[in-house]
């Protein structure tokens, strides 16, 4: 069985994300279907971690897939990134994604 392994996402890692960005990018190295899992995206501020956006792989209105089935773009709510200089981590949950071909 071969594993759906991130080759990127975008924006980059530890890079400055504006305050308008609306669309999360995550390329896989295989083709993929949306699974059962959540994509969690918190803010951090010092010691406290917030609950900022998480969408399930099955509300298709946050999520759209490429043509080629190796790219997911999540649509990201206004309010997510809505604070400027502060730090946001992303979580993808375990088999938020599903290999295409073998399920």
């Amino acid at each position: 069985m071969t594993l759906a392994n991130i080759n990127k996402y975008d924006p980059p890692g530890n890079s400055t994300i504006s305050l308008r960005k609306d669309k999360l990018k995550i390329h896989y190295d295989v083709t993929i279907a949306l699974s059962i899992r959540n994509i969690t995206i918190f803010q951090v501020n010092d010691t406290n971690t917030v609950m900022r956006q998480t969408a399930s792989g099955h509300i298709s209105e946050f999520y759209s897939v490429d043509p080629d089935s190796k790219v997911i773009s999540l649509t990201v709510l206004p309010s997510t990134f809505n604070q400027p200089n502060k730090e946001y981590v992303v979580y993808i949950e375990s088999n938020f994604v599903k290999q295409k071909d073998t399920n």
